[in-house]
């Protein structure tokens, strides 16, 4: 978030601000938010709320994974919150399909039948290291799994994490997209993962 060039998505843009909130998640139960609801409005504002994320210690263990969830979770946030947004945007990152909780597809569709977007950042870490029988899901699954049962919504996308090289610069072109898209969240322009 601290980019210079997300920053200046978010002060470039037709506001010059947005506000964001980070929440760290696991299991059907497990949800936190680890950064409240902040209004980024400045390079000041931008590197206090990255400092943040970067400082939280981990709150839950690996393992279980409940998008669907966790999507829910996060689409409520933006009814308790003081801001009024043009668009409604989740980001969700993950390393694997859903195997916890009700179902990320059908969670996806009631989101974004109420106007969110959800953009994804599925995790494959296929170029680090040799994969290990039964310790990663076959490569281009998990992409493959947010493309048709987690993303969503008007404008909808995902970029794919292959390296940990390539993570920052993955983080910092996605959030650059999304931020500079002038396209309001309205419920009519939804589009669902796999339509034209």
């Amino acid at each position: 978030m601290q980019d210079q060039l997300v920053v200046a998505a978010i002060t470039g843009g037709p506001l010059g601000r947005i506000a964001v909130t980070y929440v760290e998640w696991s299991g059907q139960r497990d949800h936190e938010v680890v950064v409240p609801w902040t209004l980024i409005d400045s390079n000041d504002m931008a590197i206090r709320f990255a400092r943040a994320v970067k400082t939280a210690r981990p709150k839950f263990e690996p393992g279980v994974t409940a998008i669907g969830n966790t999507l829910r979770f996060s689409a409520k946030m933006f009814n308790s919150n003081s801001f009024a947004g043009m668009r409604h945007v989740i980001d969700i990152s993950g390393d694997g399909s859903s195997n916890d909780g009700i179902s990320s597809a059908k969670a996806r569709d009631d989101i974004v039948r109420e106007g969110i977007t959800i953009n994804g950042l599925p995790i494959e870490l296929i170029n680090d290291r040799p994969l290990k029988a039964g310790e990663w899901e076959m490569p281009g699954k998990v992409e493959y799994y947010y493309r048709t049962a987690v993303i969503g919504g008007q404008g909808a996308f995902l970029f794919a994490v292959h390296s940990m090289r390539d993570f920052e610069p993955m983080l910092r072109s996605k959030l650059v997209l999304e931020i500079a898209s002038t396209q309001p969240s309205h419920p009519q322009h939804a589009k669902f993962a796999g339509q034209p």
